[in-house]
């Protein structure tokens, strides 16, 4: 099922340990929208863009997903369990 992600088990020589993914490996929808107006913002309010800007794309939000999709932008997304501990970035 969609959003489901099964436990992995581990085995080591001394304890089993239970790894826990936290969700997907590549953005989620939120953060995907989170990341472009974020970075449509900053595009509005004169940053330089870190891709060439060619006719097609004009507005601040159009620049900011074509960033996105070619991964240029020095952005990490951090998800934390429940307890405040997180495991590893999503760049």
């Amino acid at each position: 099922m969609r959003g489901e992600f099964p436990l992995k088990r581990r085995k080591s020589n001394l304890q089993e340990i239970l790894v826990v993914r936290i969700g997907p490996p590549k953005p989620t929808r939120f953060e995907r929208t989170r990341i472009i107006g974020t970075r449509s913002i900053q595009l509005a309010q004169g940053a330089p863009p870190f891709i060439r800007v060619d006719e097609s794309a004009r507005s601040p939000i159009d620049i900011a997903m074509k960033e996105l999709d070619r991964k240029v932008l020095p952005i990490n997304i951090r998800r934390t369990k429940t307890d405040g501990e997180y495991l590893g970035d999503i760049q």
